[in-house]
């Protein structure tokens, strides 16, 4: 029995060291409270990508306890000590000069900042979702990324992707590249500046008012997203023909941008966190995209709008022009041409890969059961 008594009283000493250590453990942790401001430049009422930056900030203050709280202000509202919403380039610079700490859109809408950034957004023919997220999170892509924005104070993170677009609304059928002359259409990124080579009019018409343009003859074409976000517009009830592939956006990436100086005041684990959380939002954006473009579309062929393939003839000719695009934008930047060359290998080394496991998955199922 003394024995007995002797190991019981090791035991609840060696029970008692061990909580006095985690307790002094988190009593070296900050728990001070962080409070960040980020500003969104997509609407509310954006299903999937509007709802992104509230997502983020409800997982960043849950994970950390309460740390890190994140106020949302999207496109439309000020933000705080703020009179007026933020135009995309003014949310860039707020976050860059530290008036807030975050901010969130596409790596497109801060091309006239950083024109090499449109290359971690959408590039006309070049990577989806897969071949992005395994590029920067494992071929390098995030490294050459974040020393892009380094001179402007600031880090990206991947934080979403609303996967491959569709080409858009035609009022009028394609049949040849010389349709596309003259028309009026609404669209944007790189795949803006080839439409414009290819005689288009590009203009920025809002969102909300892509529908009515379309019925009233105010815009020849239109591209929004994909299904998901086009059927949230009402967009299937404009009378255009619905044509693919979105060769402009084989992927659409959805960026946080943090301000350098805020992201390196935080303690070390609530870094991690908000790291952690981007990723998360990245792929659960992406599966919501895949899930719900799906369910989108699958509907609208109920009601009778079956999607269009465009023309070889017209695919030709923008990949051609494509080509040229970037080409020239490489020739005028030389972070654009390290990037772009970096983002080619990679592609090209994946797809190389991709075919040789295709070829080895059919081989499989074309043997013999037994």
């Amino acid at each position: 029995m003394s024995l007995n008594r002797g190991l019981r009283t090791a035991g609840m000493m060696a029970v008692l060291l061990a909580v006095g250590c985690a307790d002094q453990q988190a009593a070296r942790v900050d728990q001070s409270i962080h409070e960040w401001v980020l500003v969104s430049t997509l609407p509310r009422s954006v299903p999937g990508v509007g709802a992104a930056a509230e997502r983020i900030a409800e997982r960043l203050e849950a994970v950390s306890g309460g740390r890190l709280k994140v106020s949302v202000h999207a496109a439309g509202e000020a933000p705080p000590g703020m009179d007026q919403p933020l135009a995309p380039p003014a949310v860039f610079d707020a976050v860059a000069s530290g008036r807030v700490q975050v901010g969130m859109g596409t790596p497109s809408m801060w091309a006239e900042r950083i024109p090499a950034a449109a290359l971690f957004g959408a590039v006309p023919f070049g990577m989806d979702s897969i071949q992005f997220a395994a590029w920067i999170h494992h071929g390098g892509g995030y490294a050459l990324w974040r020393e892009l924005y380094a001179g402007h104070g600031l880090v990206p993170f991947a934080a979403g992707s609303t996967g491959a677009q569709m080409a858009g609304w035609f009022v009028r059928p394609l049949r040849t590249p010389d349709d596309l002359q003259g028309l009026k259409m609404r669209t944007t990124g790189l795949g803006a500046e080839v439409l414009r080579r290819l005689g288009v009019e590009v203009v920025q018409t809002p969102p909300g008012e892509l529908l009515e343009a379309l019925r009233s003859g105010e815009l020849d074409a239109a591209e929004w997203k994909g299904p998901y976000n086009d059927a949230a517009l009402g967009l299937e009830r404009s009378g255009a023909q619905y044509y693919y592939p979105g060769w402009q956006e084989p992927d659409g990436t959805l960026e946080l941008i943090v301000n350098a100086e805020a992201l390196a005041a935080l303690p070390e684990d609530l870094r991690e966190v908000f790291s952690v959380s981007a990723m998360a939002l990245q792929f659960r954006i992406r599966n919501e995209y895949r899930h719900e473009n799906m369910r989108a579309l699958e509907q609208m062929r109920s009601a009778g709008i079956e999607p269009v393939r465009i023309p070889d003839a017209v695919l030709e000719a923008l990949a051609r022009v494509s080509r040229q695009v970037l080409s020239d934008a490489a020739a005028e930047d030389a972070d654009f041409a390290r990037i772009y060359s970096a983002y080619r290998q990679s592609l090209l080394h994946q797809l190389e890969t991709a075919a040789i496991g295709e070829d080895a998955i059919f081989g499989l199922q074309g043997l013999d059961d037994d």
